[in-house]
C-alpha cells in the first residue's frame, strides 16, 4: 500500500508536502483559538507531532523513489 501512495510523480510529491505544509500551519492556529480547550493537551501535541512526521516521511519517501527513478531512465533515446 505504501509504493501505492509514495508514487515518484511530482503531483504526489506536491500532495504530500502540501498536507504537512496545512497540518503544520493551520491545525494548531485551529486548536489554539478553540474557545473550549482552556488546558493545553499533550496526547493532542503528541498525535499532531505524530501526524505532522509522517506527512513529512511520506514526502522524503516520495522525493527519493522520484529521484531513483529519474536516475534509472537512460540518457537520450535511439539513434534516428
Amino acid at each position: 500500500m505504501r509504493e501505492h501512495l509514495t508514487k515518484p510523480t511530482r503531483g504526489q510529491l506536491a500532495l504530500w508536502l502540501a498536507l504537512a505544509l496545512m497540518w503544520f500551519l493551520f491545525l494548531p492556529q485551529e486548536l489554539a483559538m478553540d474557545p473550549g480547550h482552556e488546558h493545553f493537551s499533550w496526547v493532542g501535541a503528541a498525535f499532531w507531532a505524530v501526524v505532522l512526521v509522517s506527512l513529512l516521511a511520506m514526502a522524503i519517501e516520495t522525493f527519493r523513489r522520484r529521484r531513483r527513478a529519474r536516475a534509472a531512465r537512460p540518457k537520450g533515446g535511439p539513434a534516428s
